[in-house]
């Protein structure tokens, strides 16, 4: 994927597990004539395992050998998204499985407590879904946190 950093030490990118190569264009004219060696760059957030994903940004270190240019392109041959589908997606998957298998019992949306006989209504979103899934929203693939799009894991 090609990028345009705004910054000459940081570049914000959407999802992903590692990083292939990086390359920089220099001139101008999209050669991508520096290639970076990943003792290079940093993968941000640090915190991350490693191998799993989630990285949203790359920084270069002081000792880099060149630095993006504001305006010129940046290539990044990446892995994508999540190298393995996070723990809090699989109880997203279930919940969700289970909320349509039970559907035929609930008609007009109104479902019965087994425990207390009360009558409850079946709304549109499942908060603990959303609750699960909220680490991996994302503003349109640019950096999660900030918008409605969802990441596909």
């Amino acid at each position: 994927m090609y990028f345009l950093p705004n910054e000459t030490d940081r570049l914000s990118v959407p999802d992903l597990s590692s990083v292939t190569e990086l390359a920089i264009d220099t001139v101008g004219d999209e050669s991508f004539d520096v290639v970076l060696e990943p003792d290079d760059y940093d993968l941000l957030p640090l915190n991350l395992v490693p191998g799993q994903g989630g990285y949203t940004e790359i920084r270069l270190k002081a000792t880099a050998p060149a630095w993006f240019i504001v305006g010129y392109q940046a290539r990044v041959t990446a892995i994508w998204g999540f190298g393995t589908v996070p723990a809090a997606v699989q109880q997203a998957c279930i919940l969700i499985a289970n909320r349509y298998f039970h559907r035929l019992s609930v008609p007009f949306s109104m479902w019965e407590s087994p425990q207390t006989g009360e009558l409850a209504t079946l709304i549109d979103r499942d908060w603990d879904v959303m609750n699960l899934l909220s680490p991996y929203m994302t503003s349109g693939g640019a950096g999660r946190g900030a918008g409605a799009a969802w990441v596909l894991v």
